[in-house]
């Protein structure tokens, strides 16, 4: 049977890690509430993120369209002159072998 002093010397041990386990405890709340306080502001900072790509997004979307438009109307102005030049050179050949 465990004497009377060497109770007092385990109690006193048990109480010094209970104090210990306590104290660990608090520090590990105080390291998850800092935790999840950055995840919160992490979380508000994707969602502000998100919506200026969200408008950068639009805007590259009609400068692409734009683009396509001025292709589209270069791709026919290049269509359309050649006409032009084929006019000119029927034009150019009939001057220049049938005069007037």
């Amino acid at each position: 049977m465990p004497s009377e002093e060497m109770l007092m010397i385990l109690q006193e041990k048990l109480d010094t890690l209970a104090g210990e386990f306590n104290t660990h405890v608090k520090e590990e709340e105080t390291r998850w509430d800092s935790f999840i306080k950055v995840q919160e502001d992490n979380t508000v900072g994707l969602k502000v993120l998100a919506e200026s790509m969200t408008a950068h997004a639009k805007a590259t979307e009609g400068l692409v369209e734009t683009w396509r438009t001025v292709n589209a109307l270069q791709r026919f102005l290049k269509w359309a002159s050649s006409f032009a030049i084929i006019g000119a050179v029927i034009a150019w050949t009939s001057q220049k072998f049938f005069p007037t």
